[in-house]
């Protein structure tokens, strides 16, 4: 099954940083995504575009047997993705 995960990092309280106790994190299937969203996310992924932002978001893609990474602003990100994040606390 592929899936596609979500991890912020920066923003106001250093979310996903080294020593960071505040995680931002979420999981959608692939499939749960319209196609709408999932051809901006093929975007994304073939840009690979560097980000230098205080607040971005690294999505990670795994299926078929490969793991694709790539970081993204925030407005760059699908709704129905940024609605699957948690934050959580160590």
């Amino acid at each position: 099954m592929r899936e596609i995960t979500i991890e912020a990092f920066g923003g106001f309280v250093g979310a996903g940083g080294p020593g960071s106790h505040v995680h931002q994190r979420g999981k959608i299937a692939w499939s749960a995504l319209s196609s709408a969203d999932q051809a901006a996310l093929e975007r994304l992924f073939a840009a690979r575009a560097k980000v230098n932002a205080n607040l971005y978001y690294r999505l990670t893609r795994t299926g078929d047997g490969a793991t694709e990474t790539v970081d993204a602003l925030p407005d760059q990100v699908p709704a129905a993705l940024l609605a699957s994040v948690q934050s959580t606390l160590d």
